[in-house]
């Protein structure tokens, strides 16, 4: 009996080496490990010493390796003896360190193909171990799990329930410590099996929408739901309802009416980020927007979900239609350099911006296409990226507390990737239209406010740094929560000491009203171009006091001063000075009114930096005493907590 485990450690080594594995040898394996089992199982007449040394010589050779070689050999009862043997030791450190080497962990995520419900068993047991959980995740096993599943029509009750416990386990078990072990390819998968025709296994919708509305009560993960697969939410919504109208089993509509609660769950949190719910108002009808607005309990679920199910087909077929047409950004997810996309924040004709995280920090990039002659110079200089790329030149050369900070850029084939500070809020843009929607003047202490910072950023580029910004429009202010300015995208911009750049702003001929529409190609936002630009003329800091005034208007009326039905159109306009002038006696501070008039004029008449500074003067001093005052009130705190430090140390 001493014997055997030389006998048997030799026959594993030797037979494990046999490629490919076939019948044969796979039966004389069986033969093998049945031998063992038999006599492990004999307690009674086994001498319990010899059977302890015997199981600790298995755990401390590389026959545990052997066996674990062997799980993927695609035999159910080979498979079974093996995971008999594995079992006694799941709980012994040495050999749950063996299953955390990545070859071993690859050899369970490949024996998952094998639809043999004893590894999905053993992975669940190991899972409980931080280190193999995340290791399994890391190399795809998650993945591996939902492309089985895709195959659910093919696979038995029991194996279907196994791999979705295994699924939400994992999940359970990790809490979303790192997002990214939440595979964008995982989720792809789900949304594949729910929206597949075939697809009609309630249990598996039920529980597969369960993991997604996990997935939805974290923070990153609802922002990528949101931004990527809002679409095939609203789709799966309408999809159930069509069903339900022709079903009659009470089993079946009760499930499908269950996947629609779970939509719901999902869609509300989506629905709380603000930059969806535009969304939400094109998808869902006016009659019961407001229902779905106001949904606060299951009750409320309930009654939305019948309400919505009440739609006629022509309806449910066109919120599934439009549905279709939002434009579900295909870049969330991926990883560009050392930064995982999260969400697109804004997207322009220069270009899209991220919120990337990268170490579990988060950070904006901007990601521009390079032409020919820009990649040209990058080719020529690779370690002089700024030299070859205006914006980044320009960028690199702010130190304002109102304009974001510049931190790094790379390339990558042919586009650029600005790293910079994130700014958690909104763009003015997106405030304006917010109150617009509501009908809801904006306070004129906060336009002020917003007023002082974007004069102070202006005053710094026109007078410190001589740069010319061009592109001032609410879409590129970013406000934080307290409403303080934060001014981003210098792809425009022009550095007047820069004679190349001086010169090519020289060389503009024609006039953009004189010109067919179809030819006419804008730079920034058409509604706060200046009328030189709209001429094609040589501009001059100028512009961006025009575009101020704009700005200022539009935050006064929450409507921008030169509209019209078309671009030429607006152009007129501009170039004609037609626009609503301001109801001075509506207004309480008469100097947005008069920097408005004193804005929008001809370039020749135009206000200057420092004197819009003078107008405002008295509201800079209020803002500097309040200022001042806060600064005296966080001493005097921090003075009173040393105070208390102290008297705590001496107690």
């Amino acid at each position: 009996m001493k014997n055997i485990f030389l006998y048997i450690k030799f026959f594993l080594s030797q037979l494990t080496k046999t490629k490919p594995m076939g019948s044969i040898i796979e039966n004389i394996l069986i033969e093998i490990l049945a031998i063992v089992k038999r006599y492990l199982e004999k307690t009674s007449d086994v001498d319990f010493e010899i059977k302890n040394n015997f199981e600790e010589k298995i755990l401390s050779s590389e026959m545990i390796d052997n066996m674990i070689e062997l799980l993927i050999v695609n035999n159910p009862t080979l498979i079974k003896l093996i995971k008999y043997m594995l079992k006694p030791h799941i709980n012994n450190k040495i050999f749950v360190n063996k299953f955390k080497k990545t070859k071993n962990v690859e050899i369970l995520i490949s024996a998952i193909k094998n639809k043999i419900p004893e590894i999905l068993e053993l992975i669940f047991i190991l899972i409980d171990d931080e280190e193999f959980r995340r290791l399994f995740m890391y190399l795809g096993g998650i993945i591996e799990l939902t492309l089985l599943l895709k195959e659910h029509k093919n696979l038995n009750i029991e194996l279907i329930s196994k791999i979705l416990f295994l699924i939400q386990q994992i999940y359970k078990k990790e809490c979303f410590t790192d997002d990214d072990f939440v595979s964008i390819e995982v989720i792809q998968n789900f949304f594949d099996i729910l929206l597949n025709e075939n697809s009609n296994n309630n249990f598996v919708n039920i529980n597969i929408l369960k993991i997604i509305a996990t997935f939805a009560t974290h923070d990153d993960l609802n922002i990528i739901l949101g931004s990527k697969w809002l679409d095939s939410l609203f789709k799966l919504l309408t999809k159930y309802s069509l069903k339900l109208k022709t079903i009659k089993d009470e089993k079946q509509k009760k499930d499908l009416l269950d996947s629609q609660n779970l939509i719901l769950i999902i869609l509300r949190i989506i629905f709380s980020l603000e930059k969806n719910k535009k969304y939400f108002k094109q998808l869902i009808p006016n009659k019961i927007f407001s229902l779905f607005v106001n949904i606060t309990e299951s009750q409320n679920y309930n009654s939305f979900i019948q309400t919505f199910n009440n739609l006629s087909e022509k309806e449910l077929n066109e919120i599934s239609k439009k549905s279709s047409e939002i434009n579900n950004e295909t870049e969330i997810g991926k990883t560009i350099g050392d930064y995982k996309i999260i969400e697109m924040i804004g997207k322009g004709g220069f270009g899209s911006v991220y919120k990337v995280k990268s170490n579990n920090k988060y950070f904006a990039m901007k990601k521009t296409k390079l032409d020919e002659k820009q990649m040209q110079f990058i080719r020529e200089h690779p370690n002089e990226i700024d030299k070859g790329i205006n914006e980044i030149k320009i960028w690199k050369k702010f130190n304002h507390p109102n304009i974001v900070k510049y931190l790094y850029s790379f390339i990558e084939k042919n586009d650029c990737y600005i790293i910079m500070e994130l700014i958690e809020g909104i763009s003015l843009g997106e405030y304006i239209s917010h109150l617009k929607e509501k009908n809801t003047p904006i306070k004129e202490n906060e336009i002020i406010n917003i007023i002082l910072d974007i004069v102070s950023v202006l005053r710094y580029m026109h007078k410190t740094v001589n740069i010319i910004y061009r592109d001032l429009n609410p879409n590129n202010i970013m406000l934080d929560n307290n409403l303080n300015v934060k001014v981003i995208d210098f792809g425009l911009a022009i550095d007047t000491n820069d004679k190349k750049e001086k010169n090519m702003n020289n060389n503009n001929n024609n006039s953009i009203v004189n010109q067919s529409i179809n030819n006419t190609v804008f730079e920034g936002s058409i509604y706060y171009c200046s009328p030189e630009i709209m001429n094609n003329l040589s501009v001059k800091y100028g512009c961006d006091i025009w575009a101020l005034g704009c700005i200022i208007y539009e935050m006064l009326k929450l409507k921008v001063p030169f509209d019209g039905d078309n671009p030429l159109a607006i152009a007129k306009n501009i170039c004609d000075l037609s626009y609503e002038k301001l109801n001075e006696d509506k207004f309480k501070n008469k100097e947005l009114c008069y920097l408005v008039k004193e804005c929008l004029v001809s370039e020749d008449k135009r206000i200057q930096i420092d004197d819009i500074c003078k107008v405002l003067s008295g509201f800079l001093f209020e803002k500097m005493q309040r200022e001042k005052e806060r600064e005296e009130i966080l001493k005097s705190e921090n003075l009173m907590l040393k105070k208390l430090v102290e008297e705590i140390r001496k107690k």
